[in-house]
C-alpha cells in the first residue's frame, strides 16, 4: 500500500489487518500494488484519494470481490474515546458474498440484528471478560463464524469483522472471523 508515492504498508495479505498508521489531517492519494512489484502505474491495483479528518480516528478497508475487479476503499470510523468501566464492541460485515448476519454473544443473546455487508454496528457495550461470539446468517441458528475466548477489558474498544467470502473463488479466501483490540 503506497500513501502520496511512498510505501506505508509491505506484502499485506488478504485478510490481514494493520496497525493504525499516523496520518496528519488532510487528503491523501493511495495506491494498492501486488506485494514485490515495482512502483509504476500499469501494476496498480486499486487507486484514489482518501481524505483523513482532524481528530478523527478510522480504518480504511479494501472491500468487495477480488475476482469481480470491483474492488473498493471504504472509510469505516473508529471510536477514538475509551469506555470506563466497560469495554466497547462493534462488528464490521465486510464479506460481500455474505447475506445479513446476526451476531448472537453467549450468555446475552443476540445482540445484532440483520447486518448487511458492508455496514458496521455501533459500539456495544460490554462488561470486561470472555466472550463467545456465533455470526450466522440472518433468522438461522447456523453458526457462518465462531469467535472464542474472547477477552475484553474495561476501557478498550474492539472490532469483531467478518472477512472473506462465503463461497470463494479464485483468489479469495474462506469466510472467517477476527477481532482487533483497536488501540490508537
Amino acid at each position: 500500500v503506497w500513501v502520496n508515492g511512498n510505501k506505508a504498508v509491505s506484502r499485506l495479505g488478504r485478510g490481514k489487518i494493520t496497525p493504525y498508521l499516523d496520518l496528519n489531517a488532510g487528503s491523501y492519494n493511495y495506491a494498492v500494488r501486488v506485494a514485490g512489484t515495482p512502483k509504476r502505474a500499469n501494476n496498480i491495483v486499486l487507486s484514489g484519494k482518501v481524505r483523513i479528518s482532524t481528530d478523527k480516528v478510522a480504518t480504511v478497508a479494501v472491500t468487495d470481490r477480488v475476482a469481480s475487479a470491483n474492488l473498493k476503499v471504504r472509510l469505516i470510523p473508529d471510536a477514538a474515546e475509551r469506555p470506563f468501566g466497560a469495554a466497547k464492541v462493534r462488528v464490521v460485515h465486510l464479506s460481500a458474498d455474505t447475506p445479513a448476519v446476526d451476531v448472537v454473544v453467549q450468555g446475552a443473546g443476540k445482540v445484532v440484528s440483520k447486518l448487511r455487508f458492508p455496514n458496521a454496528t455501533p459500539y456495544l457495550t460490554l462488561p470486561e471478560g470472555k466472550y463467545t461470539f456465533f455470526v450466522r446468517p440472518a433468522g438461522t441458528s447456523i453458526n457462518a463464524i465462531t469467535l472464542r475466548n474472547v477477552t475484553v477489558k474495561a476501557g478498550n474498544n474492539y472490532t469483531a469483522w467478518a472477512l472473506g467470502a462465503l463461497t470463494p473463488r479464485r483468489g479469495e479466501f474462506r469466510l472467517r472471523g477476527a477481532v482487533t483490540n483497536d488501540v490508537l
